[in-house]
C-alpha cells in the first residue's frame, strides 16, 4: 500500500488525541475516497467508528447516528455529504 500522506498522518495524531481524552469526533468530507484512506487507517489502529455517506440507506441513517450518541465506545463519526 501506499504511505500516508502527511496529512492523513496529522489528521490520525489528531484523531488519537481527542478520541483517547474522551471526546467524540464528527469528521465532514464531501471526498468518500478520503474517508476510505480514513477508515482504513481507523482500522488498522482499531478506532471504532460509526459511518454516513450518500450511499447509506435512509432508514439506516438515524440508527447509525443514535448509536454514535448513544455509544460512549464510538468516538468517530465520518460522515460525507455526498
Amino acid at each position: 500500500p501506499a504511505p500516508a500522506s502527511a496529512k492523513l498522518t496529522a489528521l490520525m495524531e489528531m484523531i488519537g488525541e481527542i478520541a483517547d481524552s474522551g471526546h467524540k469526533i464528527l469528521l465532514f468530507s464531501q471526498f468518500v475516497e478520503m474517508l476510505t484512506l480514513i477508515r482504513t487507517e481507523l482500522e488498522k489502529q482499531k478506532y471504532p467508528y460509526a459511518y454516513i455517506d450518500g450511499q447509506t440507506p435512509a432508514k439506516e441513517r438515524l440508527d447509525r447516528v443514535n448509536n454514535f450518541n448513544e455509544d460512549p465506545n464510538i468516538p468517530i463519526f465520518l460522515i460525507s455529504l455526498k
